[in-house]
Formats: C-alpha cells, structure tokens, sequence
C-alpha cells in the first residue's frame, strides 16, 4: 500500500466523518427554543481562475449572521458560518470566551 493512496484513503475518511456543523446548528437551535435557521447566498462573481465565489449567511429569528469573505462553494460557506454562529450562541452573554 503506498503512502500517497493511505493520506488520500484518510482524508476522505475523515470528510465521509466530518460532523455536519449545519445540522449541529439547526439542533442547538431548538434545544434553545430559537427559530429555524434560514440560509441564504449571493453570486458574487469569479475568483481569477474561474472558480465561482458566494457570500453566505444565515438568518435565526431577526438576526443576520455573516462572515466578511466569500467562499468557492456553498456548503463550505454555510459550514464556516454555521461554526462560528454556534461558537457565537454558546458563548455566555458578556463573555469573551
């Protein structure tokens, strides 16, 4: 078994396993009693290689939850945000943590 096909077999391992940050999201919104998450993107042209680039956010209740970057694609933009809204909504109130 070579090395390039063991990283190659592992990293796709842990993607196939990675947990799903959207999901977690959605859960911990009703374990808190708020409102559905609502996401929620914008086209915002081609990086110079041709690759798309979208502005995502998210929308709980009547808070807008974004980041100030786009993103090649949709479910990695919805998963960045998804990290930090629930890093956020964990975070106690007044705390830096």
């Amino acid at each position: 078994m070579s090395v390039p096909f063991l990283v190659n077999f592992l990293t796709c391992l842990k993607e196939k396993f990675r947990p799903n940050t959207r999901l977690y999201l959605i859960d911990h919104c009703k374990e808190v009693n708020l409102p559905t998450p609502k996401w929620c993107h914008e086209f915002s042209g081609n990086t110079s290689s041709g690759e798309a680039k979208y502005k995502v956010w998210v929308v709980i209740g009547k808070t807008k939850y974004e980041l100030p970057m786009t993103f090649t694609s949709l479910h990695q933009g919805q998963e960045k945000v998804a990290r930090k809204v629930v890093e956020s909504l964990k975070r106690p109130p007044g705390g830096k943590n």
